[in-house]
């Protein structure tokens, strides 16, 4: 419960957000010559419903893409949150916080 909230990410050098874009979330992803190139970014997803922690799904994963920056919008539709973690080329973490879908 400690690391939920908007936008909240930890990081050792690469910047990794997100916002919130009508039913999507927005992830962006920044990185400089220091850091590297993004070597993975990936999303873990918990469907509506699923309550449990040993259910999260790694659900998109983008490897290797020899950039230092990355938009992704992911929908929530049918997930009750998604989150991201990163690592870049020269071995700098990134996470965010989970968004979690808004109860209507």
């Amino acid at each position: 419960e400690g690391f939920q909230g908007d936008s909240l990410y930890l990081t050792d050098g690469p910047a990794l957000w997100w916002s919130r874009e009508n039913d999507f979330i927005h992830f962006q992803m920044n990185c400089s010559a220091d850091f590297g190139t993004i070597q993975y970014l990936h999303f873990y997803t918990a469907e509506k419903g699923n309550y449990s922690p040993e259910k999260l799904n790694q659900t998109h994963s983008i490897l290797e893409t020899k950039s230092e920056t990355l938009s992704v919008k992911i929908p929530l539709k049918d997930y009750r949150y998604v989150r991201a973690e990163s690592e870049t080329s020269k071995g700098h973490f990134a996470l965010t916080s989970a968004a979690f879908a808004k109860e209507i």
